[in-house]
Protein backbone atom coordinates (compact mmCIF):
# COMPACT_ATOMS: atom_id res chain seq x y z
CA UNK A 1 0.00 0.00 0.00
CA UNK A 2 1.27 3.42 -0.89
CA UNK A 3 0.59 6.63 0.67
CA UNK A 4 -0.62 8.98 -1.96
CA UNK A 5 -0.71 12.87 -1.89
CA UNK A 6 -3.75 14.33 -2.75
CA UNK A 7 -5.94 17.48 -3.73
CA UNK A 8 -7.56 18.29 -0.29
CA UNK A 9 -11.38 17.69 -0.18
CA UNK A 10 -11.93 19.76 3.36
CA UNK A 11 -14.86 20.26 5.29
CA UNK A 12 -15.30 21.00 9.10
CA UNK A 13 -17.27 18.11 11.06
CA UNK A 14 -17.83 17.80 14.46
CA UNK A 15 -19.78 16.56 17.45
CA UNK A 16 -19.91 15.61 21.24
CA UNK A 17 -18.68 12.12 21.83
CA UNK A 18 -21.00 9.25 22.50
CA UNK A 19 -19.93 7.48 25.82
CA UNK A 20 -17.90 4.27 25.82
CA UNK A 21 -16.77 2.48 28.54
CA UNK A 22 -13.16 1.06 28.19
CA UNK A 23 -14.21 -2.38 27.96
CA UNK A 24 -17.05 -1.96 25.25
CA UNK A 25 -15.88 -2.44 21.92
CA UNK A 26 -16.50 -2.75 18.32
CA UNK A 27 -18.56 -6.03 17.14
CA UNK A 28 -19.16 -6.89 13.17
CA UNK A 29 -21.34 -9.92 12.13
CA UNK A 30 -23.98 -9.31 13.86
CA UNK A 31 -22.56 -9.39 17.69
CA UNK A 32 -25.10 -6.68 19.39
CA UNK A 33 -23.05 -3.64 20.63
CA UNK A 34 -23.86 -1.03 23.47
CA UNK A 35 -27.55 0.18 22.88
CA UNK A 36 -27.54 4.03 22.19
CA UNK A 37 -30.34 5.03 24.23
CA UNK A 38 -28.27 4.43 27.30
CA UNK A 39 -25.59 6.19 26.03
CA UNK A 40 -24.15 10.04 27.57
CA UNK A 41 -22.53 13.03 25.47
CA UNK A 42 -19.77 12.67 28.10
CA UNK A 43 -15.88 12.31 28.51
CA UNK A 44 -15.73 8.28 28.80
CA UNK A 45 -12.12 8.11 27.62
CA UNK A 46 -10.73 9.74 30.53
CA UNK A 47 -11.74 7.22 33.25
CA UNK A 48 -8.36 5.83 34.08
CA UNK A 49 -8.31 1.96 34.25
CA UNK A 50 -4.68 0.62 33.92
CA UNK A 51 -1.26 2.77 34.66
CA UNK A 52 0.87 3.64 32.27
CA UNK A 53 3.58 0.78 30.82
CA UNK A 54 7.35 0.15 31.64
CA UNK A 55 9.07 3.00 29.75
CA UNK A 56 10.61 0.92 28.04
CA UNK A 57 10.78 -0.64 24.42
CA UNK A 58 8.93 -3.77 24.57
CA UNK A 59 5.11 -5.27 24.32
CA UNK A 60 3.13 -5.79 27.51
CA UNK A 61 0.12 -7.36 29.05
CA UNK A 62 -2.19 -5.86 31.55
CA UNK A 63 -2.55 -8.37 34.51
CA UNK A 64 -3.78 -8.25 37.79
CA UNK A 65 -0.55 -7.69 39.66
CA UNK A 66 0.65 -4.91 36.62
CA UNK A 67 1.89 -5.10 33.32
CA UNK A 68 3.60 -8.18 32.64
CA UNK A 69 6.15 -8.37 29.69
CA UNK A 70 4.78 -10.31 26.67
CA UNK A 71 7.30 -11.06 23.36
CA UNK A 72 6.46 -8.92 20.41
CA UNK A 73 5.62 -10.25 17.17
CA UNK A 74 8.76 -11.41 15.04
CA UNK A 75 9.17 -9.07 11.75
CA UNK A 76 8.08 -12.54 9.29
CA UNK A 77 4.64 -12.77 11.54
CA UNK A 78 4.09 -9.38 10.95
CA UNK A 79 4.91 -9.14 7.23
CA UNK A 80 2.44 -12.74 7.21
CA UNK A 81 -0.86 -11.21 9.14
CA UNK A 82 -1.03 -7.55 9.52
CA UNK A 83 -0.73 -5.84 5.99
CA UNK A 84 -0.38 -1.94 6.38
CA UNK A 85 -3.24 0.41 7.10
CA UNK A 86 -5.40 3.62 6.49
CA UNK A 87 -7.09 6.12 7.99
CA UNK A 88 -10.11 8.84 7.51
CA UNK A 89 -11.50 11.78 9.13
CA UNK A 90 -9.48 13.47 12.38
CA UNK A 91 -8.92 16.41 14.49
CA UNK A 92 -6.28 19.39 13.75
CA UNK A 93 -4.34 22.17 15.68
CA UNK A 94 -5.16 25.04 14.25
CA UNK A 95 -4.14 28.54 15.10
CA UNK A 96 -6.25 32.18 15.95
CA UNK A 97 -5.64 35.98 15.48
CA UNK A 98 -6.49 37.83 19.02
CA UNK A 99 -5.20 41.66 19.11
CA UNK A 100 -3.00 41.41 16.28
CA UNK A 101 -1.27 37.71 17.91
CA UNK A 102 -1.19 34.89 16.42
CA UNK A 103 -1.95 32.24 18.94
CA UNK A 104 -0.85 27.95 17.49
CA UNK A 105 -2.33 25.13 19.17
CA UNK A 106 0.11 23.25 21.75
CA UNK A 107 0.98 19.83 20.15
CA UNK A 108 -1.22 16.75 21.25
CA UNK A 109 -0.01 14.30 23.49
CA UNK A 110 -2.70 11.20 23.39
CA UNK A 111 -5.59 10.43 20.76
CA UNK A 112 -7.97 7.70 21.10
CA UNK A 113 -10.13 6.10 18.18
CA UNK A 114 -13.36 4.37 19.22
CA UNK A 115 -15.95 2.59 17.63
CA UNK A 116 -18.81 1.10 18.17
CA UNK A 117 -21.88 -0.49 16.62
CA UNK A 118 -25.59 1.49 16.83
CA UNK A 119 -27.79 -2.07 19.00
CA UNK A 120 -30.68 -1.29 16.73
CA UNK A 121 -28.91 -1.99 13.25
CA UNK A 122 -25.36 -3.65 13.71
CA UNK A 123 -25.55 -5.75 10.65
CA UNK A 124 -22.23 -7.41 9.12
CA UNK A 125 -19.13 -6.72 7.93
CA UNK A 126 -16.54 -8.58 5.73
CA UNK A 127 -13.27 -7.75 4.60
CA UNK A 128 -12.89 -7.75 0.35
CA UNK A 129 -9.52 -9.90 0.89
CA UNK A 130 -9.30 -10.88 4.64
CA UNK A 131 -12.72 -12.34 4.65
CA UNK A 132 -15.91 -12.04 7.57
CA UNK A 133 -14.96 -10.09 10.46
CA UNK A 134 -11.39 -8.36 9.87
CA UNK A 135 -11.10 -5.34 10.32
CA UNK A 136 -8.92 -2.21 11.15
CA UNK A 137 -9.08 0.30 13.88
CA UNK A 138 -6.46 3.00 13.33
CA UNK A 139 -5.64 5.77 15.46
CA UNK A 140 -2.65 8.12 13.16
CA UNK A 141 -0.78 11.21 12.96
CA UNK A 142 1.24 12.81 9.85
CA UNK A 143 4.14 15.44 10.04
CA UNK A 144 7.69 16.44 9.35
CA UNK A 145 9.91 13.97 11.15
CA UNK A 146 13.39 14.80 12.16
CA UNK A 147 14.87 13.12 8.85
CA UNK A 148 13.32 16.33 6.69
CA UNK A 149 10.81 13.76 5.68
CA UNK A 150 6.90 13.82 5.81
CA UNK A 151 6.80 10.57 8.03
CA UNK A 152 3.25 9.07 9.60
CA UNK A 153 3.26 6.89 12.93
CA UNK A 154 -0.37 4.70 12.66
CA UNK A 155 -1.72 3.25 16.16
CA UNK A 156 -3.71 0.08 15.03
CA UNK A 157 -5.53 -2.46 16.04
CA UNK A 158 -5.90 -5.29 12.83
CA UNK A 159 -8.53 -8.03 14.00
CA UNK A 160 -9.69 -10.67 12.11
CA UNK A 161 -11.27 -14.71 13.50
CA UNK A 162 -9.29 -17.19 13.74
CA UNK A 163 -10.26 -20.48 14.94
CA UNK A 164 -13.31 -18.98 16.84
CA UNK A 165 -11.44 -16.32 18.32
CA UNK A 166 -10.07 -12.75 17.28
CA UNK A 167 -6.42 -12.43 16.24
CA UNK A 168 -5.38 -8.84 17.27
CA UNK A 169 -2.74 -7.43 16.19
CA UNK A 170 -1.59 -3.92 18.13
CA UNK A 171 0.55 -2.26 16.43
CA UNK A 172 3.02 1.09 15.99
CA UNK A 173 3.67 1.52 12.65
CA UNK A 174 6.49 4.77 11.78
CA UNK A 175 6.84 5.05 7.98
CA UNK A 176 8.88 7.29 6.12
CA UNK A 177 6.24 8.56 3.25
CA UNK A 178 8.95 9.69 0.90
CA UNK A 179 10.47 6.10 0.75
CA UNK A 180 7.51 4.32 1.44
CA UNK A 181 10.07 2.30 4.48
CA UNK A 182 7.56 0.83 7.19
CA UNK A 183 8.91 0.33 10.65
CA UNK A 184 5.84 -1.82 12.25
CA UNK A 185 6.19 -3.40 16.40
CA UNK A 186 3.32 -5.43 17.46
CA UNK A 187 2.09 -7.35 19.67
CA UNK A 188 -0.59 -10.02 18.74
CA UNK A 189 -3.72 -11.12 21.72
CA UNK A 190 -5.94 -13.53 21.51
CA UNK A 191 -9.59 -12.29 22.72
CA UNK A 192 -12.46 -10.24 22.01
CA UNK A 193 -13.75 -7.32 19.50
CA UNK A 194 -11.18 -4.04 20.31
CA UNK A 195 -13.14 -0.82 20.30
CA UNK A 196 -10.66 1.53 21.51
CA UNK A 197 -7.23 2.06 20.50
CA UNK A 198 -5.02 4.61 22.38
CA UNK A 199 -2.01 6.10 21.23
CA UNK A 200 0.42 8.36 23.23
CA UNK A 201 4.16 10.01 23.47
CA UNK A 202 5.87 10.85 26.68
CA UNK A 203 9.50 10.55 27.66
CA UNK A 204 10.46 9.56 24.02
CA UNK A 205 8.61 6.92 23.34
CA UNK A 206 5.51 6.30 21.61
CA UNK A 207 3.25 3.53 23.06
CA UNK A 208 -0.35 2.11 21.05
CA UNK A 209 -2.53 0.67 23.96
CA UNK A 210 -5.34 -1.29 22.82
CA UNK A 211 -8.47 -2.74 24.92
CA UNK A 212 -10.55 -5.83 23.77
CA UNK A 213 -13.83 -6.94 25.21
CA UNK A 214 -12.95 -9.32 27.63
CA UNK A 215 -10.92 -6.75 29.45
CA UNK A 216 -7.37 -7.57 28.18
CA UNK A 217 -4.83 -4.29 27.79
CA UNK A 218 -2.57 -4.77 24.97
CA UNK A 219 0.59 -2.22 24.76
CA UNK A 220 3.30 -1.88 22.32
CA UNK A 221 5.95 0.73 23.34
CA UNK A 222 8.45 1.75 20.79
CA UNK A 223 11.40 4.35 20.38
CA UNK A 224 10.35 7.83 18.76
CA UNK A 225 12.18 7.01 15.34
CA UNK A 226 11.33 10.23 13.20
CA UNK A 227 10.82 12.60 16.19
CA UNK A 228 6.84 12.65 16.21
CA UNK A 229 7.05 14.06 20.21
CA UNK A 230 9.40 16.72 19.28
CA UNK A 231 8.44 20.37 19.18
CA UNK A 232 5.05 21.14 17.90
CA UNK A 233 4.98 17.95 15.20
CA UNK A 234 2.30 16.09 16.63
CA UNK A 235 -1.07 18.44 15.84
CA UNK A 236 -3.15 16.12 13.45
CA UNK A 237 -4.84 12.64 14.55
CA UNK A 238 -7.59 11.15 12.24
CA UNK A 239 -8.57 7.50 11.93
CA UNK A 240 -11.57 5.64 11.51
CA UNK A 241 -12.40 1.71 10.66
CA UNK A 242 -11.51 0.29 7.94
CA UNK A 243 -10.73 -2.31 5.41
CA UNK A 244 -7.83 -5.19 7.43
CA UNK A 245 -5.01 -3.77 5.58
CA UNK A 246 -3.33 -3.90 1.73
CA UNK A 247 -5.74 -1.76 0.20
CA UNK A 248 -8.52 -4.00 1.21
CA UNK A 249 -12.10 -2.34 1.85
CA UNK A 250 -14.25 -3.27 4.97
CA UNK A 251 -17.61 -3.90 3.55
CA UNK A 252 -20.93 -3.37 5.83
CA UNK A 253 -24.49 -4.21 5.56
CA UNK A 254 -27.28 -2.72 7.27
CA UNK A 255 -25.52 -0.86 9.33
CA UNK A 256 -24.87 2.38 11.59
CA UNK A 257 -21.66 2.72 13.20
CA UNK A 258 -20.59 5.09 16.02
CA UNK A 259 -17.23 6.76 15.60
CA UNK A 260 -15.58 8.84 17.85
CA UNK A 261 -12.17 10.42 18.16
CA UNK A 262 -10.63 12.24 21.34
CA UNK A 263 -7.29 14.38 21.20
CA UNK A 264 -5.72 15.72 24.17
CA UNK A 265 -2.74 18.40 24.54
CA UNK A 266 -2.60 17.14 28.34
CA UNK A 267 -1.41 13.48 28.46
CA UNK A 268 -3.78 13.00 31.71
CA UNK A 269 -6.55 14.31 30.38
CA UNK A 270 -7.56 11.34 28.07
CA UNK A 271 -7.53 8.23 26.98
CA UNK A 272 -8.11 4.59 29.39
CA UNK A 273 -4.14 4.64 30.34
CA UNK A 274 -3.25 6.64 32.98
CA UNK A 275 -0.11 8.69 33.62
CA UNK A 276 1.18 10.96 36.66
CA UNK A 277 2.49 13.95 35.13
CA UNK A 278 1.58 17.34 35.53
CA UNK A 279 0.41 19.49 32.29
CA UNK A 280 2.61 22.22 31.51
CA UNK A 281 0.87 23.14 27.89
CA UNK A 282 -1.56 25.25 26.37
CA UNK A 283 -5.24 24.45 25.43
CA UNK A 284 -6.72 23.38 22.32
CA UNK A 285 -9.89 25.36 22.15
CA UNK A 286 -10.86 26.68 20.60
CA UNK A 287 -8.14 26.30 17.74
CA UNK A 288 -8.89 22.79 17.55
CA UNK A 289 -10.67 22.08 14.31
CA UNK A 290 -12.02 18.86 12.50
CA UNK A 291 -11.16 17.96 8.20
CA UNK A 292 -11.92 14.72 6.22
CA UNK A 293 -8.83 12.74 4.61
CA UNK A 294 -7.27 13.84 2.82
CA UNK A 295 -7.15 17.47 4.56
CA UNK A 296 -5.08 19.05 7.32
CA UNK A 297 -6.07 16.19 9.26
CA UNK A 298 -3.85 13.44 7.34
CA UNK A 299 -1.82 16.19 5.74
CA UNK A 300 -3.33 16.29 2.44
CA UNK A 301 -2.23 12.38 2.50
CA UNK A 302 -4.83 9.45 1.22
CA UNK A 303 -4.20 5.51 1.14
CA UNK A 304 -6.14 3.44 -0.71
CA UNK A 305 -7.84 1.12 1.59
CA UNK A 306 -11.79 2.05 2.03
CA UNK A 307 -14.88 1.43 4.10
CA UNK A 308 -18.38 1.70 2.19
CA UNK A 309 -19.95 3.90 5.31
CA UNK A 310 -20.92 6.76 4.71
CA UNK A 311 -21.35 9.59 7.50
CA UNK A 312 -25.07 10.34 7.90
CA UNK A 313 -24.65 14.28 7.65
CA UNK A 314 -22.69 14.20 4.20
CA UNK A 315 -19.48 13.62 3.17
CA UNK A 316 -18.49 16.25 2.98
CA UNK A 317 -21.24 17.22 5.06
CA UNK A 318 -24.13 19.96 3.24
CA UNK A 319 -24.46 21.30 7.08
CA UNK A 320 -22.53 21.12 10.08
CA UNK A 321 -24.16 20.46 13.48
CA UNK A 322 -23.06 22.51 16.37
CA UNK A 323 -20.73 22.33 18.13
CA UNK A 324 -18.01 21.55 15.63
CA UNK A 325 -15.35 20.26 18.19
CA UNK A 326 -16.46 19.50 21.56
CA UNK A 327 -14.39 20.20 24.23
CA UNK A 328 -13.33 19.28 27.97
CA UNK A 329 -11.68 21.83 29.90
CA UNK A 330 -10.01 23.32 27.01
CA UNK A 331 -7.07 20.71 27.11
CA UNK A 332 -9.18 17.51 25.60
CA UNK A 333 -10.87 17.66 21.88
CA UNK A 334 -13.74 15.33 20.61
CA UNK A 335 -16.00 14.33 17.78
CA UNK A 336 -18.33 11.56 17.23
CA UNK A 337 -20.40 10.92 14.16
CA UNK A 338 -22.37 8.08 12.74
CA UNK A 339 -22.37 6.41 9.45
CA UNK A 340 -24.21 3.64 7.64
CA UNK A 341 -24.11 1.71 4.58
CA UNK A 342 -26.84 4.59 3.00
CA UNK A 343 -25.50 7.56 4.30
CA UNK A 344 -29.00 7.88 5.92
CA UNK A 345 -30.21 7.31 10.13
CA UNK A 346 -31.82 3.63 9.56
CA UNK A 347 -33.63 4.95 13.21
CA UNK A 348 -33.53 8.09 15.31
CA UNK A 349 -32.60 11.71 13.76
CA UNK A 350 -29.66 13.52 12.74
CA UNK A 351 -26.48 13.92 13.66
CA UNK A 352 -26.41 10.50 16.45
CA UNK A 353 -29.19 9.01 14.70
CA UNK A 354 -31.45 8.80 18.20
Amino acid sequence: MRWVLAVPLVALAGFGLSAMDGSSAHAVAGIAGTNRATSVYASPLTRRRVPHPPAKVGCYRFVATGWKRTACDTSTFVRARFPHPEVLSGIAGGSVVRSGHRHTAPPFTVSVISAQPVLQQAGTEADGVQGAGAYSLQDNVFFKGTNKHEDGVQFTDQSSPVLGVDLNGICVWQLDIKTQHYSPTCASSLGGRVGLVEGTVFSGLLTAAAVDTGGTVTAVVVGDKYGRGKGHRWNNASGSILGYGGGSQAVFSNTEEALGMEVSSCLNDDGFIGYSVFCTTGKLKPMAYVSYSPGPSTSNYKTVETSNLIPVIGSPPAELPKPLVYFYGGYTAQINYVATTTGHCWTGALPYCQ
